[in-house]
């Protein structure tokens, strides 16, 4: 594990979620809803992931809507995620032209995202068996592993092994931005749970934001040259114009 020193600043990502959903709250709120229902099963949103609610979860869907309910979150969970991932990383970078249906765009990349989701949720799962503490740091270091499967044509184990290699070096600000990101979700559920229609999507965009300053620094590409040319930037592994997405 090479913990790099991160330029990563938890507070001012948290910053930067809050002023993206201060220019679209109500699109904030309601996809962060849907993308909330879809990762009940799992725990998916980034708080969640990665410690025991990852069963309570299971528990709490399965009881609630029966084994057919749960096995249809399954299915979709990771096409949920990825397309909500894609749509905050949009509205993040300044496309207020994103849509709520644009939550749904990973459908268009499905298997590959329900290969992820699985392998995702395998690896955290196995490191919550291993003394929950490796399931966390797993479900932090692999975040990435969803836009990465919607900016590439990477293989789903290949997601996987770039965003480890992406996020490791930056391992020690998300776990603070994780607790910061507890401690937020807790104050909204003081607020008559009403004020985590405020911090859960804030938070979702501060991940997000960690993500956009990750792939947007200068970084070895596979053939070895380095990403320099202004106006282009790395995302997922793959080198992309420097400018916010236009709408699918």
């Amino acid at each position: 594990m090479n913990f790099a020193t991160s330029s990563l600043r938890p507070i001012a990502l948290l910053k930067r979620g809050y002023r993206t959903f201060r220019r679209r709250p109500g699109f904030s709120i309601a996809a962060w809803i849907i993308y909330a229902w879809a990762g009940s099963f799992n725990g998916g949103t980034y708080l969640e992931s990665g410690d025991a609610r990852e069963m309570d979860g299971f528990e709490t869907v399965f009881a609630a809507g029966g084994p057919w309910y749960a096995l249809i979150l399954i299915v979709i969970a990771g096409a949920i995620r990825g397309g909500y991932d894609h749509a905050m990383l949009r509205l993040l970078r300044g496309d207020d032209g994103v849509k709520l249906s644009d939550i749904f765009a990973g459908f268009h990349r499905y298997g590959q995202l329900l290969s992820v989701h699985l392998l995702y949720g395998a690896i955290v799962f196995l490191g919550i068996l291993l003394c929950v503490l490796p399931g966390i740091y797993m479900a932090i270091v692999l975040f990435p592993a969803f836009l990465i499967a919607m900016e590439s044509d990477k293989s789903p184990l290949e997601c996987i092994k770039r965003s480890y290699t992406l996020a490791t070096p930056h391992f020690v600000p998300l776990f603070l931005l994780l607790m910061l990101s507890t401690a937020l979700t807790f104050v909204g559920l003081l607020a008559f749970y009403v004020g985590v229609l405020v911090t859960g999507p804030v938070i979702q965009l501060a991940w997000l934001a960690a993500y956009d300053e990750i792939t947007t620094r200068e970084e070895p590409r596979d053939d070895g040259m380095r990403g320099s040319s202004k106006g282009f930037i790395h995302v997922g592994g793959r080198v992309i114009e420097n400018k916010p997405l236009r709408p699918s």
